[in-house]
């Protein structure tokens, strides 16, 4: 993905060797992924950010959008 025109956020998700996912985002700077990132353990700038997540994909997409503002 390369651009994304309607979207503050975009996020890349890969799963690892060991079976866990990779999560990277990147916003337009409106939002900052450092906060949203870091309460998901993980961590970043205020534009890219990111986070290793062990379970279900579903369910961290579920809780990274609930962490999101729905303003933007």
């Amino acid at each position: 993905m390369r651009r994304t025109d309607e979207a503050e956020v975009a996020v890349v998700c890969k799963e690892t060797d060991d079976g866990r996912w990779y999560f990277s985002a990147r916003s337009k700077g409106h939002i900052d992924l450092s906060r949203v990132c870091a309460a998901l353990d993980g961590g970043g700038h205020r534009e890219m950010a990111g986070f290793v997540w062990g379970g279900p994909v579903d369910e961290a997409l579920d809780r990274l959008r609930a962490l999101l503002p729905s303003d933007h």
